[in-house]
């Protein structure tokens, strides 16, 4: 499940997504923009008065400081947590390895700025409106840039759309050492 809250002006100020089964709520994102959205995230998880909480934050963000029952029962396991915020500016870095005929369109469910189709031309990237020849979410995006996926591994988990082939130039597979905090 996807929560985003809002401010007055219908700005997006949080947002969370999670999994509730049998008591159990499991929040897999949580990004908040200020402290009183930070409260309101933090009530709106109160609410759902579960039996036991999994939340994946970064490792210095003490949120789950303000869950804790009398027992502390709390365990740590850490983890890192990316999100591309600007899809033009990351896919610049590749631009100068795009193949031939790359019309890449990209969703993300947070950021509209984000949902655009992109294309390669002479080492830079452009913003068009014509329709893709393969398409990936935020997230799938994000995986492929930092070398967590390959091409192939993220098409055979059907997360691209269209012909994957094409991105076999821009994104390789590479040792992330994102789960090797101490």
């Amino acid at each position: 499940n996807l929560k985003i809250l809002k401010n007055d002006k219908n700005e997006p100020i949080a947002y969370m997504f999670y999994i509730l089964r049998d008591n159990k709520l499991g929040v897999y994102e949580l990004c908040y923009t200020d402290k009183s959205a930070y409260e309101q995230m933090l009530g709106l998880i109160k609410a759902f008065s579960c039996d036991k909480i999994s939340l994946k934050v970064p490792s210095n963000d003490l949120f789950y400081m303000s869950l804790c029952d009398k027992r502390m029962a709390v365990t740590r396991c850490p983890f890192a947590i990316a999100r591309i915020t600007n899809v033009k500016t990351i896919l610049e870095l590749f631009a100068d390895n795009a193949g031939e005929d790359i019309r890449l369109q990209v969703i993300d469910r947070v950021m509209e700025e984000n949902n655009k189709t992109f294309t390669f031309s002479q080492g830079s990237v452009i913003t068009i409106e014509t329709d893709s020849n393969v398409a990936i979410d935020i997230g799938t995006l994000t995986q492929l840039v930092l070398g967590y996926l390959s091409v192939d591994e993220a098409s055979s988990l059907n997360l691209i759309k269209g012909d994957a082939t094409r991105l076999k130039s821009l994104f390789k597979k590479q040792t992330t050492y994102i789960n090797m905090l101490n």
